[in-house]
């Protein structure tokens, strides 16, 4: 039973790790914000519902990503770029 255990906690470790390999899909990107940054958001987005290819874009303190589907996301951010609120609608 125990390596039965620990193998399975050991693939759900490595399910994350697997899943943030996959490359998300942007159109355009006009935020000016860093890469590794972009890309988080991007993957945040995907995993509540936008479709690729994602369409990005800062207005003031909220970075708007768009895709194809009907969903959007507004982000609202911190003056250091940390996300305050996630609004997907």
């Amino acid at each position: 039973m125990w390596p039965k255990l620990g193998l399975g906690l050991l693939l759900c470790a490595a399910l994350p790790v697997m899943a943030a390999k996959k490359e998300i899909s942007i159109q355009s990107d006009t935020s000016n914000l860093p890469a590794p940054l972009v890309n988080n958001f991007a993957h945040v987005a995907v995993a509540m519902g936008i479709k690729e290819p994602l369409h990005i874009a800062k207005e003031q303190n909220v970075l708007m990503i768009r895709g194809n589907s009907p969903v959007q996301c507004a982000i609202k951010l911190s003056d250091a770029h940390v996300a305050l609120n996630v609004s997907c609608r």
